[in-house]
This record gives structure tokens, sequence and C-alpha cells, in this order.
């Protein structure tokens, strides 16, 4: 189904109104997408690859183009290697912060404390930068994952509202959907959060494109 809606070439920056109805055109895929992704995650070993998919398909809507079940297996299939390297990374990077902190925990020292912090604040920083690392992979000519990364972090350097506003959010329909509305996982938890990453890569490649050539390796 066309969706009448303004795109970027028609005006520089879309209204916060019109970023949400934006949102409420995309709301039924949306679902539709979280639930492949929940019930393609379940069995652990395709949890990547179904990020992947899920990244793939709402990057799309967030090009304000169509996007549905086939959409989402297209970037299952054609993401499937790329997401295993995004993926053992993101794995192996976890359990070094998750080791380290239990270490850190168990020693009494003062000193321990204030390092055991700065390793939480990292685990932070590392879980909103990627929040963005996929969708940069996505819009990239060449899909470097350090060059993901590299793009994450000036992201965030260089656009802290809209990049910590998504994380916030991301953070709290997580936990709002883990401790009061479980079923919430089921039908738009990660769709939504992943589409509104999204947008805020996409907004930030469009805006460097205007004021230069962009050299993140964002699409021509």
């Amino acid at each position: 189904m066309d969706r009448k809606r303004k795109t970027d070439s028609e005006t520089d920056k879309p209204s916060f109104r019109e970023s949400l109805i934006n949102i409420y055109y995309d709301l039924v895929p949306l679902v539709s997408l979280n639930i492949i992704w929940f019930l393609l995650t379940l069995p652990i070993v395709t949890a990547f690859p179904a990020a992947a998919g899920l990244y793939y398909a709402t990057n799309q809507l967030a090009h304000q183009k169509g996007a549905g079940w086939k959409t989402f297996f297209d970037g299952f299939r054609i993401h499937f290697w790329l997401s295993w390297r995004w993926g053992l990374l993101n794995l192996i990077i976890l359990i070094v912060l998750v080791s380290n902190i239990k270490f850190y925990g168990q020693l009494e020292a003062e000193w321990s404390v204030w390092l055991r912090g700065v390793i939480i604040g990292l685990s932070i920083l590392w879980g909103i930068i990627q929040l963005y690392t996929f969708p940069f992979l996505l819009e990239q000519e060449k899909q470097r994952l350090s060059t993901a990364l590299r793009n994450s972090m000036v992201l965030l350097a260089t656009r802290p509202a809209p990049v910590l506003s998504v994380a916030f959010l991301s953070l709290v329909l997580a936990v709002l959907s883990t401790v009061i509305v479980l079923p919430a996982w089921f039908f738009f938890t990660a769709s939504l959060s992943v589409y509104l990453a999204n947008k805020v890569v996409i907004d930030s490649v469009k805006k460097l494109q205007k004021d230069e050539p962009p050299e993140i390796g964002g699409k021509k």
C-alpha cells in the first residue's frame, strides 16, 4: 500500500508531527516484523541473522519504503554472515565486560569500586553504540564493522540528543516489557527500538550529505 507522506526531498527536516505520522503508518509492519524476529530469536542459533533481518526491514521503513516478511528474510539472507561477525564481536565484548565487573566486584579495595564503575560506564557506552552500528553497516557502501563502530561513536559525539534519547527510550521499553508487560517483546519492543535507531542514522547521513561529501561510506 502506498503511503502519502512527505519525504526528505520535500522538506529539509520533518516536523515532530510528521515524524509521529510516519511512525503511525509504520506501526502495522513493525508489529509483524517484531513477531517474526521474536520467533526466529527463540532458537538462539538464528538470533544474529534475525536481528539483521529486523534491522534491514526497519531500515527500509525508515527510508519510507514498504517492508514485510519478504523484506525481513531478504535481510536475514543477505546479511547472514555479517550479522554473525557483528554478533560474535558483541558476545566477546559482553563476556569480557561482565567478567571484569564480577571480578572487581569481589575485591574489597576502594580502587576496585571505582574501576568497576568505569567498566559499567564502558558497558553502557558500548550498548548505546551498538544500537546504531548495524544501521550504519546498512548505509555504508563498504560494510566494514570497524567503520560502522567509528561512525557510531562520531554520531554519539556530534548528535548526542537524538542518540541518547532513542537509547533511553529503548532502555525504558526493554525494562517495561520485561518487568510489566512481557508480551510487548513479542509485538513491538525490538522493532520500534531499531526503527528509531535507523531513523537517527539515516537523518544524520542525509544531513551530512547536504553539508559536505560523506566520508563515512554513506550510500550515494
